[in-house]
C-alpha cells in the first residue's frame, strides 16, 4: 500500500535539517573538530532522508520500474550503515577526551561499513540482501538480517563508549550525559521499530531528532562560552581583563605555579597626556598598539591581560630568562608608527618564580610592578623630564583657561577638554555643534553688545575652515564678555593639532581671562 506520508514526513525532515546545516557553516567555528564532525552528520542526515523519501516513492507502483527500485533500495542499505559511522564519529568527536583508544573505535566502524558495502556490491550479482519483482516489490534475501544488524552493531559499539564515559565521569557531571545518552538511544530504538512498522520512516525520524538535540545542546554551550568570552575580554582591545586576571590569581593560590611562570608588569607611557592633549581617539590608538605589540612579542607562550586604562599584565612560561621577551616587545615597539600619535613607548617590569619560589601570582605581580615603575623613572629621566612637576606645570597651563575644546572644522563637532559645567545648560545656548553653540554664546548676552558682530564673524565656521587649510597654524582674537562681576576682556586662540588632516581638521580651541574687567554700570 502506497504511504505518502512516509516520504513527505522524510521531506520535512530535510528542510528542517538543512537549516540547522546553513546555521551551522554561518554561526559555528571552522576549526573547531566537534562543529566539523556535527556538519558532517548533518549533511549526511539530509542527504540520508531525501534518499529516503525517493526509496519509498520508487517503490509505487504507480512508478512501476524495477530497476530504479533496485537502484534506491541499494543507496538506502549503502546510506544506513554510512549514517550509523557518522553518527560515531561525532560521538567520539564530542567525547573527546573522555574515551581512550578512538581510534580502535574508528577502525571497527570503517571494518563493518567495508563489509557492509563488499555486500551491497555482490548483490548486483548475486542477490543475497534484496531482490525487486517484477511487480515493483521488495523481496528479503538470505543475508538481509546480516545488512540490517550491521547497522546496529556500530550502535551497539557506541552504546559501550558511552558506558565507558558515563562510568569515567560518574563522579562529575559537565552536561554532556544527557546528550550523548540520546545519541545512542535514539538509532536504537528507532532502529527496532523501522524493522517492526516499516511503513514508517523511523531511520529518518531519529537522525532528525538525534540532530535536533545535539544542535539544541551546541547553541547552548555556544551561548555560554560566548557568556564567558565576554566576561574575560577586554572591550577595547580583545585581551583579557581585569576579571579574568584576578579569576586566574584565586585559581593559582590552589594550584602550584610553575618555576618557569614569569609575571611581566607593562604601562603604556605619556597616555594621559596624549588623551589629555590629542584627545581619547588617540589615546585608544596607543593602548590598541601597546596590546597588539604585547601579543605579538608573546605568541603562545604568555597570556596578556589589561587591567587599567594603560596597564598590562603578561603570564608567560619561558625556561630562559625574562629579559628575552622584553627584548622582543621592545623590538616590536620600536617599529610600529601610528597615524595619530608618532611613537609608543612602554615601561617593563618582570618577576620570575625561579628567583622567588615561595611567592604567588600576586605577590609576582607586585615585584614586577615596583620593577615597572623604575623603568619608567628611567624612561623620563632619560627624556630629561620631571614627570611630578610636569603634571605641575601642565595643570597650572590648563587652569588658565576658562575652556578648552577640541573641534573638528569638518563635522562641526567638539570634545570637551575643560570647561565650566554651568555652561553645558542647553537653556544657555549649549549645543553638540560648536558653530551653533558660539553663536548662541553671542546672541544670548554673553559677549559684550559691541563685540557680537565681529565675535560671530571671527568663530563663522566657514572663515574658519579657509583660514587653517591655507597652511595658518593658529588664529587668535580678542573679545569681551560679560560676567557677574562686569565686562572682562577674553582671549580666544585656536591652534592646529597634531592629527589635523584635510579630511579632518582637528584644532584646539583656548579662551583665556585677560583679568582685567570694567565694573557693569546701572
Amino acid at each position: 500500500m502506497e504511504n505518502h506520508l512516509y516520504w513527505i514526513t522524510d521531506l520535512v525532515y530535510v528542510v528542517v535539517l538543512a537549516i540547522i546545516l546553513r546555521h551551522s557553516y554561518i554561526y559555528r567555528d571552522e576549526i573547531s573538530p566537534l562543529d566539523r564532525a556535527f556538519r558532517k552528520l548533518l549533511a549526511w542526515s539530509v542527504f540520508f532522508c531525501f534518499q529516503d523519501a525517493v526509496w519509498e516513492l520508487s517503490s509505487f507502483e504507480a512508478v512501476g520500474i524495477p530497476s530504479l527500485f533496485f537502484v534506491t533500495s541499494t543507496v538506502f542499505h549503502v546510506c544506513t550503515i554510512v549514517s550509523a559511522y557518522f553518527w560515531l564519529d561525532f560521538l567520539l568527536t564530542f567525547l573527546r577526551k573522555g574515551i581512550q583508544h578512538q581510534k580502535a573505535f574508528r577502525v571497527f566502524g570503517v571494518v563493518i561499513v567495508s563489509l557492509q558495502l563488499v555486500l551491497v556490491v555482490r548483490n548486483f550479482f548475486y542477490p543475497t540482501i534484496f531482490s525487486i519483482s517484477e511487480d515493483n516489490a521488495y523481496v528479503a534475501e538470505s543475508l538481509r538480517w546480516v545488512a540490517m544488524l550491521a547497522p546496529h552493531l556500530i550502535i551497539v559499539v557506541a552504546g559501550l563508549v558511552m558506558a565507558c564515559f558515563c562510568i569515567k565521569n560518574s563522579r562529575k557531571d559537565d552536561g554532556r550525559q544527557f546528550p550523548v545518552l540520546m545519541f545512542v538511544i535514539m538509532p536504537f530504538i528507532f532502529g527496532i521499530l523501522q524493522l517492526q512498522f516499516s511503513g514508517c520512516p523511523f531511520n529518518s525520524m531519529s537522525y532528525f531528532i538525534g540532530c535536533c538535540i545535539v544542535h539544541i545542546f551546541i547553541a547552548a554551550r555556544e551561548h555560554n562560552e560566548r557568556m564567558t568570552v565576554e566576561a574575560n575580554t577586554d572591550g577595547l582591545t580583545k585581551v583579557f581583563n581585569r576579571h579574568a586576571m584576578e579569576e586566574d590569581a584565586k585559581r593559582y593560590r590552589n594550584e602550584p605555579l610553575e618555576d618557569s611562570a614569569i609575571v611581566y608588569s607593562i604601562d603604556i607611557n605619556g597616555l594621559k597626556q596624549v588623551n589629555d592633549s590629542l584627545g581619547q581617539e588617540a589615546g585608544n590608538e596607543l593602548v590598541l598598539a601597546a596590546a597588539a605589540c604585547i601579543s605579538r612579542a608573546f605568541g603562545s607562550k604568555g597570556k596578556v591581560y589589561r587591567y587599567g586604562g594603560e596597564e598590562f599584565m603578561v603570564l608567560a612560561r619561558f625556561d630562559g630568562d625574562g629579559t628575552f621577551f622584553k627584548t622582543r616587545l621592545l623590538n616590536e615597539v620600536s617599529r610600529w608608527q601610528g597615524q595619530k600619535v608618532k611613537e609608543l613607548a612602554l615601561s617593563i617590569g618582570f618577576a620570575e618564580k625561579r628567583n622567588f619560589p615561595m611567592s604567588d601570582v600576586v605577590e609576582l605581580k607586585a615585584i614586577a610592578d615596583n620593577m615597572m615603575r623604575l623603568d619608567k623613572s628611567n624612561y623620563y629621566r632619560n627624556k630629561g623630564v620631571d614627570r611630578r612637576k610636569l603634571r605641575e606645570a601642565f595643570g597650572a597651563v590648563c587652569n588658565s583657561y576658562t575652556k578648552i575644546l577640541k573641534l573638528n572644522l569638518a563635522t562641526d563637532t567638539f570634545d570637551i577638554v575643560q570647561m565650566d559645567p554651568s555652561e553645558r545648560d542647553p537653556r544657555r545656548g549649549f549645543s553638540t555643534e560648536h558653530s551653533k553653540w558660539l553663536e548662541n554664546y553671542a546672541r544670548q548676552g554673553r559677549v559684550y553688545i559691541d563685540d557680537v558682530k565681529n565675535f560671530l564673524q571671527q568663530t563663522d565656521l566657514e572663515n574658519l575652515r579657509k583660514h587653517f587649510v591655507n597652511g595658518r597654524k593658529s588664529f587668535s582674537f580678542v573679545y569681551r564678555k560679560n560676567t557677574k562681576l562686569g565686562v572682562e576682556t577674553a582671549l580666544m586662540e585656536l591652534l592646529r593639532a597634531s592629527d589635523y588632516t584635510d579630511e579632518s581638521p582637528n584644532v584646539f580651541l583656548y579662551v583665556k581671562s585677560m583679568n582685567t574687567s570694567v565694573k557693569k554700570s546701572d
